[in-house]
């Protein structure tokens, strides 16, 4: 079986997100929004007998600037993953994967490497790709785009995880 494929800035930027949310446990994931809501309690618990349209506007400016922060940590993600590829243009570009017997292949810019399926860590998807794990943090990106149709990608995936 044979798959090619473009590997996009946008699919390394997809992966960074996905490696972000699964490295990080769920009180990091949250720590944010509750700092926030504890904000929120303080200032109206203390205004409460004495509620102005000022706390109010203060609630909301905050709350306004807690989003853009959460946006901007998005846009930095974007930022740095993009001057990453620009200093290493390698990690994006056509991208060629075939499997033949207990063995991977992966070929990209006069290159290849060759996995043994039974080495491989993990394989995981998401609704963008297909995530191939030689190490714990290092990943073959495969997005769903490459398959042209459900059952290709499941027919790969089942070649792939029962070794």
């Amino acid at each position: 079986m044979k798959l090619n494929f473009i590997l996009t800035p946008e699919d390394v930027i997809h992966f960074n997100r996905y490696h972000l949310r699964r490295s990080t446990g769920l009180f990091r994931r949250l720590f944010p929004y509750l700092i926030f809501l504890g904000f929120v309690v303080y200032v109206l618990y203390n205004s409460w007998n004495d509620l102005r349209w000022t706390t109010l506007a203060v609630i909301l400016i905050t709350a306004f600037l807690f989003f853009l922060l959460i946006l901007g940590n998005q846009a930095l993600l974007r930022w740095h993953v993009n001057r990453i590829i620009k200093t290493n243009p390698s990690l994006t570009g056509e991208r060629e994967i075939e499997l033949d017997g207990q063995k991977l292949y992966y070929r990209f810019r006069d290159r290849e490497q060759a996995y043994n399926l039974g080495d491989l860590v993990k394989v995981d998807e998401n609704k963008h790709a297909i995530y191939i794990f030689d190490v714990r943090q290092t990943a073959i990106i495969v997005p769903l785009r490459a398959f042209s149709s459900e059952q290709e990608k499941e027919t790969f995936l089942g070649r792939v995880q029962t070794q």
